[in-house]
C-alpha cells in the first residue's frame, strides 16, 4: 500500500541556478587543465601481469588528452606512442586518434569523447588497448584568403537538482523550483556575440493542476527586456522558444530572468526549469575554454589563438579531423575550411578533459569459458568483498551446488565493454543460461544499487551494483532484479535472483553471518511461530486473517497484531521478533523507512532487536519497505537486514509502488507456492510467483517490484506435523 511519499531530492538550498557549477555548454564547455602523471590517480589492480586495457571514464563531450607518462604510469605496455601499437574502443567500434610529438619526452594522445546524455546511465567509457589502432584523420588547412571572425553558438545550461520520475523517463533529473509568484535569475557567462538577432530555448516542467485554465504562466527577460511570456495547463512539459532582436543579447554579463507572476488564477504553480540553449552569431574568440562553432565560410579566422592552438572538423563526432598548417599572427590563427558547413572545435592543449583512469588486469579466466555453475555470486571488484562473501561459498558448495564467484568489473569488460550498466550483467547471465552446460539457478547480487548512477544528490548510498530501473504508472522509480535474464520468453523468469543490498564490507559480512547461521541451525521452535502485522483499514486484517489460516493449516503458531486494536503495538512487535518468529509479515501502509502512518515499525527499532539467534524471514506485499535503490535513504528492510543484533535474515519486500487488489494477489501466490511446494527456496519461490504473475497482464508491473533482500538458495523451512 502507499504511503504518499515525494520522492523529491533537492540538491541545493537555494534556487539559484548557479551555473559556474553546473555549465553543460554545447559552446564553451569548461575544463581542467591536464594534471601531470604523479597527480592522476590510477586504480591499482593486483595482478602481477601489465593490464591489457586502460579504461578511460568520459563524462562530457569534447577533446580528451591522455600523456605518455599516464599511460606508462598504468604499465599499459606499447612499442610505439602512436596507432601503430596503440588502439582505442568505444563500444567495441575503433576510435581514430592523435599523438602531439612536439614534446619528445611526454608525447600526448587526443581523441574526441561523446558524453552519455542519459541522467540514469553510467558515463561513457573508451577502452586503450595494446593493439594496432586507427590514426585521427589529418588535413592541410591553409587559408586561402582572409578569415571570416564569426560564426553560429548554441550553448546550453543545464542542472539537475530535483528527481522527479513523472517527468521524463529518460531524464527525470531537473533544475531549480519556481513558486509562483517567484522569479531565478541565470547568469549567462561566456558569450562574445554579434548585433545579430538570436533565439533563447527553454524547457520547463509544470508540475500542479487546478481548475483553472490556463493554471500556469511564466516570464522570460533577459537583460530587462521581455523575450517571452507563455501560459499553458496542466502537468506537463513546455518547450518555449524566446526570439532576441538585435542589441539585446550584449558580448558581456547577460541576465536571464524567470519569473511565475502568478496571475493564473491557479490555487498555486510549481515549474521546474530543465534547461536552457541560447543559439546566436558569436565573434570567434579563444579565452579560457574551448571554442565550439558551426560555419559555411571558405576562410575563418579565431582571435586569441596562438601558434600551440588546435583546430578539430568535428562534422562527425565519431571521426573527427585534426586541421594542420594554420596561419598565426598578432591577432589569432586563420584556416581554410572544405567549403560545406562543418563544426569546429578550437582549443589550447591544456583546455583539453582528464579522463577518469583506471586499468583493467587480464583476468584468469574468461567469463566466456566457465561452463556451469549452479550459484552465481557477483561481487564488487574489491577482494574485501570477495572474502567476505566465501563463508556462505563455503556453505552452498557443502550442500552439493558448484559456486562460480564472479568480479562485477570482469563483467563489465567482457560484457559492457567497460561500462558499468546493468545490461552487461544481463548479457552475461543470458550467455550462461544459453550456452553453459550446467545452467545457473541462483544468483546472488552483491551490492546495494541507487538511481543516482551519476551522484547528483551526492547521497551516502553508492550504486555499487546497479539494478535495472524501471517508471511505474505511480510516478515511481522501481528497482527490479527479476529482469537480468531474458532466455526468449519474457514471461519467464529464468533464475532465482537476491540481493544482499550492503554499502560495506562491514554489512555483508553481518548478512553472510546470519545466512550461514540460519541455514546451519537446527529448526527450532520459535521458527514455527508467526508475527502477522495489519494496517487499521479492515481490508488489512481481512486479508491477515485469511494468511492466518492458510499458516494455521499448515502448523504456524501465530501472533495477530493490528495497529487499530492494540495501543502498545510497537513494544508488542519488538518484543515478539526478540522472543523469535520463524515469519514476520505486514500488510498495510508502507513507506521506504515506515510501515504506516503511525510508524509502529521503523527503521531506527532496527538497534532495538536483540534475536541473533531467532531471525525471521520478513514478508511484506506493500509498498517501499524495500525500496533499496534510494540514493539517501535507508529502506526498513535494508536496516533490518544490516541489523548487528538481531533483525531478519531476508526479505520479500517491495521496491515501488502497487494496489492492494495486486498485492494481494501476489501473496496469495507466494505463499500457496511456499506451503505446497516446502523444497523450493526463497529465490525460486519468488520466482514461481513472478512468472505465474506475468501470466496477468494486471499483475506484471506490481510484481516487478517485489525483490528478495537475501540469499536466493535459502529454504524457508516449515513447521512439522
Amino acid at each position: 500500500m502507499l504511503m504518499k511519499r515525494t520522492l523529491l531530492i533537492s540538491g541545493l538550498a537555494t534556487i539559484a541556478f548557479l551555473l559556474a557549477a553546473l555549465a553543460t555548454l554545447y559552446g564553451d564547455t569548461p575544463f581542467r587543465d591536464e594534471p601531470s602523471a604523479d597527480e592522476i590517480k590510477i586504480e591499482a589492480v593486483e595482478v602481477d601481469e601489465s593490464p591489457v586495457v586502460l579504461r578511460m571514464t568520459v563524462r562530457n563531450s569534447g577533446m580528451v588528452a591522455v600523456s605518455e607518462q599516464v599511460v606508462e604510469s598504468a604499465r599499459l605496455p606499447f612499442s610505439d606512442f602512436s596507432a601503430e601499437s596503440l588502439a582505442l574502443y568505444h563500444n567495441g567500434d575503433p576510435v581514430p586518434f592523435y599523438v602531439d610529438s612536439r614534446n619528445e619526452t611526454n608525447e600526448t594522445l587526443y581523441f574526441y569523447a561523446e558524453a552519455i546524455t542519459d541522467t540514469l546511465a553510467a558515463p561513457a567509457v573508451y577502452l586503450l588497448k595494446s593493439e594496432t589502432g586507427v590514426a585521427m584523420r589529418v588535413r592541410d588547412a591553409l587559408p586561402t584568403g582572409p578569415g571570416i571572425d564569426t560564426g553560429d553558438r548554441l550553448q546550453r545550461w543545464e542542472q539537475n537538482l530535483n528527481f522527479l520520475p513523472s517527468a521524463f523517463e529518460r531524464d527525470p533529473w531537473l533544475g531549480p523550483l519556481i513558486y509562483a509568484p517567484n522569479s531565478i535569475e541565470i547568469a549567462l557567462d561566456g558569450i562574445v556575440a554579434t548585433e545579430d538577432s538570436a533565439e533563447l530555448t527553454a524547457h520547463v516542467w509544470s508540475n500542479n493542476q487546478s481548475a483553472a485554465d490556463p493554471d500556469h504562466h511564466l516570464q522570460i527577460s533577459l537583460n530587462g527586456t521581455q523575450i517571452a511570456d507563455q501560459f499553458w495547463d496542466g502537468i506537463t512539459s513546455k518547450l518555449i522558444s524566446a526570439p532576441i532582436e538585435q542589441g539585446v543579447l550584449q558580448s558581456s554579463d547577460n541576465i536571464l530572468t524567470l519569473a511565475a507572476p502568478g496571475d493564473s488564477s491557479a490555487a498555486g504553480e510549481a515549474i521546474y526549469l530543465d534547461w536552457i540553449e541560447l543559439a546566436y552569431t558569436g565573434e570567434l574568440v579563444l579565452r579560457g575554454v574551448p571554442l565550439r562553432f558551426r560555419s559555411a565560410a571558405n576562410n575563418l579566422h579565431v582571435r586569441g589563438a596562438t601558434a600551440t592552438t588546435f583546430v578539430f572538423d568535428i562534422s562527425n563526432p565519431t571521426e573527427p579531423t585534426l586541421l594542420t598548417n594554420l596561419q598565426s599572427d598578432k591577432t589569432g590563427i586563420s584556416f581554410a575550411s572544405e567549403g560545406l558547413t562543418s563544426e569546429y572545435l578550437v582549443l589550447e592543449p591544456n583546455q583539453t578533459q582528464t579522463p577518469e583512469l583506471n586499468v583493467a588486469p587480464l583476468w584468469e579466466t574468461a567469463l566466456r569459458n566457465i561452463s556451469s555453475a549452479d550459484y552465481i555470486a557477483i561481487v564488487p571488484s574489491s577482494n574485501e568483498f570477495a572474502k567476505a562473501v566465501q563463508p556462505l561459498v563455503d556453505l552452498r558448495q557443502s550442500q552439493g551446488l558448484t559456486v562460480q564467484v564472479v568480479s562485477l568489473d570482469q563483467i563489465y569488460d567482457e560484457f559492457g565493454f567497460g561500462r558499468k550498466t546493468p545490461q552487461a550483467i544481463k548479457d552475461f547471465l543470458t550467455f550462461a543460461r544459453r550456452n553453459w552446460v550446467r545452467t545457473p539457478r541462483y544468483v546472488l547480487l552483491v551490492g546495494d544499487a541507487s538511481y543516482d548512477v551519476n551522484r547528483f544528490a551526492d547521497g551516502d548510498n553508492q550504486n555499487l551494483l546497479p539494478t535495472h530501473v524501471t517508471f511505474s504508472s505511480f510516478d515511481s522509480v522501481v528497482g527490479d532484479d527479476s529482469w537480468v535474464v531474458d532466455d526468449g520468453d519474457p514471461t519467464t523468469v529464468d533464475m532465482a535472483i537476491g540481493r544482499f543490498p550492503v554499502q560495506t564490507v562491514e554489512q555483508l559480512s553481518i548478512m553472510v553471518k546470519k545466512t550461514v547461521g540460519y541455514a546451519s541451525a537446527e529448526n527450532f521452535t520459535w521458527r514455527n511461530r508467526s508475527l502477522l502485522v495489519s494496517d487499521d483499514e479492515t481490508y488489512f486484517a481481512t486479508a491477515s486473517e485469511e494468511l492466518a489460516e492458510s499458516l494455521s493449516a499448515s502448523n504456524f503458531n501465530n501472533q495477530k497484531l493490528a495497529i487499530n486494536q492494540n495501543e502498545n503495538i510497537h513494544d508488542a512487535i519488538i518484543g515478539a521478533l526478540n522472543q523469535g518468529v520463524g515469519l514476520l509479515n505486514y500488510i498495510g501502509h508502507g513507506g521506504i523507512r515506515v510501515w504506516g502512518d503511525e510508524r509502529v515499525l521503523s527503521v531506527e527499532d532496527a538497534d532495538a532487536l536483540t534475536n541473533w539467534t531467532r531471525l525471521p524471514i520478513f514478508t511484506t506485499f506493500t509498498c517501499l519497505n524495500g525500496y533499496f535503490q534510494h540514493p539517501q535513504e535507508e529502506a526498513l528492510a535494508e536496516a533490518l537486514l544490516r541489523a548487528k543484533g538481531g533483525g531478519i535474515v531476508a526479505a520479500i519486500a517491495p521496491a515501488g509502488p502497487s494496489l492492494l487488489s495486486q498485492q494481494i494477489q501476489l501473496s496469495d501466490l507466494f505463499f500457496s507456492n511456499m506451503l505446497d511446494q516446502p523444497t523450493l527456496t526463497l529465490g525460486e519461490l519468488l520466482q514461481v510467483m513472478k512468472t505465474r504473475s506475468n501470466e496477468n497482464p494486471n499483475l506484471i508491473e506490481a510484481s516487478q517490484t517485489f525483490n528478495l533482500l537475501g540469499d536466493p538458495a535459502l529454504h524457508f523451512p516449515l513447521p512439522e506435523n
